[in-house]
């Protein structure tokens, strides 16, 4: 918990940018044991829509979007411990 009492209670899903949903949905299969998630597997089918697998029936998914990937910014560190944020790219 932080310090002003925020805290996740879960994560519905994360959204990851693949060139192909079905060969990346196979290695989070074998690497982490997620599974397509059959109830939205139709959405697979419509373009813009990604493919979802979670590895706890649904509860937290991965949404496996057909694009290239892109390069993610963050921000992290603390100005209350007097620490100055750092931007970090991650490709």
């Amino acid at each position: 918990m932080t310090d002003d009492g925020f805290l996740v209670g879960s994560l519905d899903h994360v959204e990851l940018s693949v060139p192909d949903r079905y060969e990346a949905a196979d290695w989070y299969n074998e690497a982490l044991g997620f599974e397509i998630v059959e109830e939205f597997e139709h959405w697979a089918d419509l373009r813009a829509y990604p493919l979802m697998t979670s590895s706890d029936d649904g509860n937290t998914m991965l949404a496996l979007f057909k694009r290239p990937p892109i390069e993610y910014r963050s921000w992290h560190g603390t100005r209350k411990n007097g620490l100055k944020p750092k931007l970090t790219s991650i490709s």
